[in-house]
């Protein structure tokens, strides 16, 4: 039976045109079934090869697009990372400005309390000061150079770097602070408690400190402090914070008072019109205690100011300050 099958022919008929005859053809059977097997395989393999091929060049596309989207991915998350380093030393960076900012606001009031107390009561000489103008770091005007461009890297090293400098400058800045915090302290307690204030209304000196010629007699004599002419009744000022120890009147003082100060210093206050304190008062300095006059060894409205230390008599110039006139 099976060899029958291998043998077995198929009887064609091909009909051509009505006025031809009819031709028969016979062919094996098993070439008729095999062609088509045949032709189906082929195409079956075809169709899988180009499956095969495709999967493979989709499978390389994807491969590429896969590393591609990778890379990307790492290139953004690079850069966000340097985008958040930069923003936080940016963040760290205004931080610290502000409170370098603020120590140096301190530092320049402190300077300003120095500079009001050495103008009113210290003797300093005008200087020449010749200084550069600071430009901002931004400036377009008037520059030139090459261009050199600063990277990502550059910059964020430059922001680690300048927030190292701050850090530097903050501490510097602290201890500038405590220092000229201390130096106010010391030099506002100097001019508060030493005798550097003018006593009076009137600037005009009639008598030095030292050996002079009496007014009275006309011989030579010691004069223990200075004497300022103004007119009766003009007010008298304390040269510096304290306490008053000692007020009165004799035939040589006239009215007179004494203020005691610290660092051993004491002053006395002569020939006053009225006494406008009592002992134990304590005054600060710029205070009014009395009334220019001409009481006791007089020959004129004034007054005799001078000043101790420890007992010594000092004359008095050197110490106080002249007030600006008017």
């Amino acid at each position: 039976m099976k060899k029958r099958w291998f043998t077995s022919k198929m009887t064609l008929l091909v009909i051509r045109d009505a006025d031809q005859s009819v031709r028969q053809i016979e062919v094996p059977m098993l070439l008729v079934i095999s062609v088509p097997l045949i032709t189906a395989v082929s195409l079956t393999s075809f169709v899988l090869g180009l499956e095969m091929r495709s999967s493979s060049q989709i499978e390389g596309l994807q491969g590429k697009i896969s590393a591609n989207a990778t890379a990307s991915a790492n290139t953004i998350e690079q850069k966000d990372h340097a985008i958040t380093s930069l923003q936080n030393e940016v963040i760290e960076l205004s931080s610290d400005a502000q409170m370098m900012k603020e120590g140096i606001e301190r530092i320049h009031k402190m300077e300003k309390t120095l500079q009001g107390l050495i103008r009113k009561y210290g003797k300093t000489e005008s200087t020449n000061d010749s200084s550069v103008t600071p430009l901002p770091w931004d400036a377009t005007e008037d520059v030139g150079g090459e261009y050199f461009p600063v990277s990502n890297e550059e910059i964020l090293r430059l922001a680690q770097d300048t927030a190292i400098d701050l850090e530097q400058m903050e501490t510097v800045i602290q201890v500038m602070q405590q220092n000229v915090s201390k130096t106010v302290e010391r030099v506002q307690d100097v001019f508060q408690n030493t005798p550097t204030g003018w006593p009076t209304t009137s600037h005009r000196l009639t008598s030095n400190f030292g050996y002079r010629r009496d007014p009275m007699t006309g011989r030579a004599a010691y004069h223990a402090g200075v004497d300022i002419a103004g007119k009766v009744g003009d007010p008298v000022f304390a040269a510096a914070d304290g306490k008053v120890i000692t007020t009165g009147s004799d035939n040589s003082r006239g009215k007179y008072i004494v203020i005691e100060h610290a660092k051993g210093y004491d002053t006395w206050y002569m020939h006053l019109s009225r006494i406008e304190v009592d002992e134990g008062d304590v005054v600060v300095k710029g205070d009014r205690i009395g009334r220019l006059g001409n009481t006791g060894r007089s020959t004129g409205p004034h007054l005799h100011f001078q000043i101790a230390r420890e007992d010594q008599l000092i004359d008095p110039l050197p110490f106080i300050t002249k007030p600006k006139e008017e």
